[in-house]
């Protein structure tokens, strides 16, 4: 289980905004913060196959219009 969150130094989201390449590849103006949950799970189904869970809700997301969101991952590794 994990939290965080996440707030530009100060300028930092002035200088994104203001750089045309940058709000070109953002989309939008950035405006601050951004907190997070984030739940994982990790399964050795043998000795050389993981399979790996996540949840994670993003509270605020800086580069989404959404006031929140819920994303759901998974991951299959094989190591040889």
């Amino acid at each position: 289980m994990g939290w965080y969150y996440l707030d530009f130094a100060n300028g930092t989201i002035d200088a994104i905004n203001d750089a045309p390449v940058l709000s070109r590849v953002v989309g939008r103006d950035l405006d601050g913060q951004e907190t997070g949950f984030e739940v994982y799970y990790n399964l050795a189904l043998t000795p050389a196959l993981q399979m790996t869970s996540s949840a994670q809700y993003i509270i605020h997301p800086l580069l989404n219009d959404a006031n929140n969101t819920f994303v759901l991952g998974g991951r299959l590794q094989l190591s040889f």
